[in-house]
């Protein structure tokens, strides 16, 4: 057959055609069939992958979680990994697999990241373990009781601070009018030790004018021929001039070299007295509600409607009463009025005795005029005695001046003299028994001296190990680890009683601050701060209890032995105070526990002083500022007293008249851990005591795995299609050869 007739023959045509159609659809199930193939590996590498994962974050450190709930993991990471994917990709020998995935070489890598050390991921770990846990308990235990408390801790932490402005203030413009008064009797004093004798010379001069003049006029008028006459007449003269000249100026300079040194005196005494005034005006200001309305919402949000207002409110009422009774004590604000006197008589002082020297000054000028005639013999007898007449007119003046002066400025126990009845009006205004507060603040004074020097010995204990030095350096750490700064809590006790009760008053409106806080919004530093009260151990302070003496119970008077102290250090062992440590962060022995004690003083003096406002003892005072130092005194006992008993292991009520719900130390522990309120640091605590009980770093521990793999899978059919697909984004990953390459990255975290 020609080739013409080949390829016009219609014989065969069927079988290509039939040939033609199996040829596409072996091609297009080829295709399918590796496409099939490619994503079943890829889906099993995934799932290979991910159970890699989960297997490396279940080899997770046991002591950790079961001691604090903290998963973090614990093992080799990449042969956990490994293995996981190594079986998982398994194949049977002697069957066949449909997919064989194979892992690439080399291709197996295992991060891990978000180490426990970080306080971010540490925090979230807390959380998960708190968050149900932590804010029933805190309410049940610890909101309740001070829900009952809210209002009337208000009204006394206002009753306070009001009255602690006001003694301040009052205390200041007594102290102030008291140096104005000193400052004038500095400059009457100056005076007072000027002769009264000298200002009697001045008479010499007017006396003998007269017959000075004429032996001048004599002098002149006599001719040379009368030498002898002459002489003698010089002489006269001369002695007069001299004498008169003299004596003025020597009275003149006694009285105007005091004249700079007297006006500032009374420049100081002015200073003082205005600075007096604008306390009587803060006074005022503080009695008129400037003060009184003191932004303390906190306490609202607190207080539960349910509480038993009956006795709230009469206890309310008892602290505002005391506030009330300011308006009607009439010596805690003085009169504008008193100022202006007071600062007139200076201003009268000061004028007397620079009119005095004026005049001097001017009877100096007159007398020189008057002696020195410059060879006038012509005065008539009415120019001499107008001469006369007009220094003893000065003189006379003078006189009265200084007469005046002393009466009014100089002798301080008579009648008529303005210093010492301003001294006497000024005791007058006084209805305070100074004798009565000064008493009630030295007792206090000396109680709180008492329980700071046990405080400050506690500090002094030494310790017997490193145990201290090692967590002081974990803190370190994690302090540098996260780029935060520690801050260290100073809580010194001040041993003015009114200082240290604002200043308990002051930790109670943050103790409610915080718990307002909580209210409004459950914070993650409470999650954190009951996370530590749970985990770790706090001191027992009956640990301390042989070391305490007191000679009489009805009137605490504590004594301690210092070596009985020294002795402590086997008791004070880090693991005895690890709650203490996170809420302080001091690296010494005694230093954590003896904060913790201040603090629950101050918690204590705080109630304490809100209950002796309404002693009736107390309340016998008349004065407002007696009443303030009577409450304060109270306080300062009843705490003392609350102290020992809680380190003898005897009952504490929370409040002794309102509540009498007995309050242990572990209670306070968890106010002083809202009170102090400093997350990171904390947190960089808390991490350091795990190391140190566990001696694991937290800083290598990870939470959060990142697994990759690398598999492939042997192409059966036309690579060059697979190709094809793969650049036109049909299928991702890469085709090697005649392997198809997977990549495949799974993450995960506790």
């Amino acid at each position: 057959m020609n080739s013409k007739h080949l390829f016009q023959s219609e014989r065969g045509s069927v079988s290509i055609f039939l040939i033609m159609v199996v040829t596409v659809i072996f091609i297009f199930n080829a295709v399918l069939i590796d496409y099939a193939r490619i994503l079943a590996a890829k889906n099993q590498s995934e799932r290979t992958v991910q159970a890699a994962v989960r297997s490396v974050l279940s080899s997770y450190d046991s002591d950790l979680y079961n001691t604090y709930g903290l998963f973090g993991f614990s093992g080799d990471e990449k042969d956990i990994f490994t293995y996981v994917v190594e079986k998982n990709l398994q194949t049977s020998p002697g069957y066949f697999n449909l997919i064989e995935t194979k892992i690439v070489k080399d291709s197996i890598s295992v991060e891990l990241d978000h180490q426990l050390g970080y306080h971010e991921v540490f925090e979230q770990q807390i959380m998960e373990e708190m968050k149900y846990k932590a804010p029933v308990d805190f309410t049940l235990e610890l909101l309740s009781y001070f829900k009952g408390l809210s209002l009337v801790m208000k009204e006394a932490s206002k009753t306070t601070v009001v009255l602690k402005n006001i003694k301040d203030q009052y205390e200041l413009r007594q102290v102030l009018l008291e140096e104005t008064i000193q400052y004038q009797m500095k400059s009457a004093d100056l005076v007072k030790s000027q002769s009264i004798s000298s200002l009697e010379d001045l008479d010499y001069i007017v006396d003998n004018y007269k017959e000075y003049v004429k032996d001048y006029i004599e002098y002149m008028n006599l001719s040379v021929e009368k030498e002898e006459n002459l002489e003698q007449l010089k002489k006269k003269i001369k002695l007069y001039q001299n004498k008169a000249t003299e004596t003025i100026q020597n009275i003149y300079d006694d009285y105007h070299s005091i004249l700079e040194k007297h006006n500032e005196y009374l420049f100081d005494a002015v200073e003082r007295l205005d600075n007096a005034s604008k306390a009587n005006k803060q006074i005022k200001s503080v009695i008129s509600d400037n003060n009184l309305n003191q932004d303390k919402n906190q306490y609202d949000k607190v207080n539960d409607e349910k509480n038993n207002l009956t006795e709230i409110n009469k206890t309310i009422n008892e602290l505002k009463k005391v506030t009330d009774d300011l308006e009607r004590t009439t010596d805690l604000v003085i009169t504008d009025e008193f100022f202006e006197n007071l600062k007139g008589d200076i201003t009268e002082q000061k004028r007397k005795y620079a009119k005095m020297v004026e005049n001097i000054e001017n009877l100096q000028m007159m007398v020189s005029q008057a002696i020195y005639l410059e060879n006038n013999n012509q005065l008539s007898e009415a120019i001499i005695n107008q001469t006369i007449k007009q220094m003893k007119g000065i003189i006379g003046q003078i006189s009265s001046l200084n007469r005046e002066y002393r009466k009014e400025f100089v002798k301080y126990s008579q009648s008529g003299n303005k210093i010492f009845e301003t001294k006497q009006e000024i005791a007058d205004m006084l209805q305070l028994d100074k004798n009565q507060i000064e008493q009630q603040e030295k007792t206090a004074t000396k109680k709180l001296q008492t329980i700071n020097d046990l405080f400050k010995a506690m500090e002094t204990i030494k310790s017997i190990d490193d145990d201290f030095n090692r967590v002081e350096e974990f803190y370190s750490q994690y302090l540098d680890f996260n780029s935060t700064k520690d801050y260290s809590i100073d809580n010194n006790l001040d041993l003015d009683p009114v200082e240290v009760s604002k200043d308990a008053m002051e930790e109670m409106d943050q103790l409610f601050l915080n718990l307002a806080d909580f209210i409004d919004k459950i914070t993650n530093e409470l999650y954190i701060n009951e996370f530590a009260y749970s985990k770790f151990n706090h001191f027992n302070p009956s640990n301390i209890k042989d070391l305490l003496t007191i000679p009489n119970k009805k009137d605490i008077n504590l004594q301690y032995d210092q070596l009985k102290i020294d002795e402590l250090s086997d008791l004070l062992g880090f693991n005895q105070q690890e709650l203490e440590y996170i809420v302080y962060g001091s690296h010494t022995v005694g230093g954590n526990i003896s904060k913790a004690f201040r603090d629950i003083f101050l918690i204590r003096l705080a109630i304490n002083t809100m209950e002796g406002f309404t002693d009736s003892k107390v309340r016998s005072l008349s004065h407002p500022l007696a009443i303030l130092m009577g409450a304060i005194s109270y306080g300062i006992s009843r705490s003392i007293s609350d102290i020992v008993n809680m380190i003898n292991g005897e009952e504490v009520f929370l409040a002794n008249k309102l509540l009498k719900v007995q309050f242990g130390y572990d209670d306070y522990l968890r106010l002083l851990l809202l009170i102090h309120s400093n997350k990171m640091n904390k947190l960089s605590r808390i991490q350091a005591v795990i190391q140190y009980k566990t001696n694991k770093d937290l800083r290598y521990i990870a939470t959060y795995v990142r697994g990759t793999t690398t598999t492939s899978i042997e192409l059966w059919f036309l690579t060059g299609v697979m190709s094809a697909l793969n650049y036109i984004g049909v299928i991702d990953g890469r085709i090697r050869g005649k392997d198809y390459i997977i990549t495949k990255t799974a993450a995960m975290s506790y």
